[in-house]
């Protein structure tokens, strides 16, 4: 009832598709490592060593490893400047909004949208586990620099809205709660970047606002290559869509999961 169906050419409803709630699960797995006695450091990367496994903050301390994974977002053509000519960072503006009385219940039980206009389109995360409605454009945006502000501007929001108000019905009366910007790092085909840096690193880039959810399973593939030089090599074609997976990749992730050796945390 929320929805106006004026000008839909085709639609499609998926229904295993959700929402992942990505802050409470990188604070989940946080607390999970921590628990099997990974450290996990905070700090700026100022410079990396793919080379050496090496990595140095902004403070000066100097880390190093067996191997290296640059998977540092918007920010990683600064470490990296092979990846600027590929990889680009956007700025991507998101409104969180409270739906009216009449219509909250029923925004609860929405799937996800995509709404794939020609014009520009939206996204719209409907409201779970207490989170809010949230709006955001489908488009990439022009170049950003992800060490800018993260407040977006009333305009910024405006014009967010206006994506959604010929699909969202009686849009101006949902209350704005809040609207931010984030930053994508965005590969012109939408394809990831996943490559090996040497003998003793790899980058992940390329992942704009999709990756998130392909994130176990691009951990799984890059374990497994980092420890056998034939699927090193084979990996960047398989991330990036145009090859399948060598033979038996993935033919005992279940195997592992029912296993137990990565258990839920509680």
């Amino acid at each position: 009832p929320y929805l106006s169906g004026d000008g839909i050419a085709d639609a499609f409803h998926l229904s295993t598709g959700g929402v992942l709630l990505a802050r409470r699960i990188v604070e989940l797995l946080a607390g999970l490592l921590a628990k099997r006695g990974v450290d996990l450091l905070c700090g700026q990367a100022a410079s990396v060593d793919p080379a050496r496994g090496a990595l140095t903050l902004a403070d000066g301390t100097r880390l190093q490893a067996d191997l290296l994974v640059v998977a540092a977002g918007p920010w990683g053509p600064r470490l990296l400047p092979s990846l600027a000519p590929r990889v680009r960072a956007t700025r991507q503006i998101i409104v969180r909004l409270a739906a009216p009385p009449a219509d909250a219940e029923a925004w609860t039980r929405a799937p996800m949208l995509l709404d794939l206009a020609e014009d520009g389109g939206f996204y719209a995360v409907p409201p779970v586990a207490g989170t809010p409605l949230k709006i955001g454009d489908h488009r990439f945006a022009p170049h950003g620099d992800p060490e800018d502000s993260r407040d977006a501007t009333p305009a910024e929001a405006e014009e967010i809205l206006a994506y959604a108000r010929h699909r969202i019905r009686g849009l101006a009366d949902y209350r704005v709660l809040s609207a931010a910007a984030c930053y994508y790092d965005v590969e012109p085909q939408e394809r990831f970047v996943v490559e090996r840096l040497g003998d003793r690193g790899f980058v992940l880039s390329g992942f704009s606002g999709h990756g998130f959810k392909f994130g176990a399973l691009l951990g799984l593939a890059l374990a497994r290559a980092a420890g056998d030089e034939s699927l090193g090599a084979a990996i960047s074609g398989w991330a990036a869509g145009e090859a399948p997976p060598p033979a038996g990749w993935f033919a005992d992730s279940k195997q592992e999961t029912t296993a137990g050796r990565c258990p839920p945390p509680p």
